[in-house]
C-alpha cells in the first residue's frame, strides 16, 4: 500500500529524515522540475512515502527524486540508502538520486536524465494500459 503525506515547503528536517530544503533542492524545484511540472508530469515537493520522506515525487509515474548531501557517506549510511531504495522499489516506486554538486554544477544534464526516465516510465505505463 502506497502511503503519501504532504509536508509543504519546510526548511527543517522532517521526522528525522534527510529531506532538507537547501540551494540544491531549490534549484531542482525551480529550474529542473519547473516548479512542479516537467514534460507534462506533475511533481510534488517533500512528500512522505511509507515511512520515508522524499524530496520530489511524481505520483503518476511513481518516480521519486532525492538529493543527497555532498558529504561522503559512511558505509552505514550507504546501507540505509540501499535498504530505503529497496523498500520504495517494493512499493512500486522508481528512485533517482543525485548529489547536491550535480544539481548545482550540471542542472541541464540532471534535467535531461530525469526527462529521459520520465519518458521511459510513461511509455511503460502506456504499454501496460494497452495490454489490458
Amino acid at each position: 500500500m502506497k502511503t503519501l503525506q504532504h509536508y509543504g515547503n519546510r526548511s527543517d528536517k522532517l521526522n528525522g529524515s534527510n529531506a532538507v530544503t537547501n540551494d540544491a533542492t531549490t534549484i531542482a524545484w525551480a529550474s529542473i522540475l519547473g516548479h512542479g511540472s516537467l514534460g507534462g508530469h506533475q511533481f510534488l515537493r517533500l512528500r512522505r512515502v511509507g515511512r520515508h520522506t522524499v524530496h520530489f515525487l511524481c505520483k503518476t509515474l511513481l518516480l521519486i527524486i532525492d538529493i543527497e548531501p555532498d558529504v561522503r557517506p559512511d558505509p552505514l549510511h550507504q546501507m540505509k540508502m540501499i535498504r530505503r531504495t529497496m523498500e520504495l522499489r517494493n512499493m512500486g516506486f522508481y528512485t533517482m538520486r543525485f548529489y547536491e554538486h550535480e544539481i548545482l554544477t550540471y542542472p541541464n544534464q540532471v534535467k535531461k536524465l530525469i526527462q529521459n526516465r520520465a519518458e521511459i516510465l510513461a511509455m511503460k505505463q502506456q504499454y501496460r494500459l494497452r495490454a489490458y
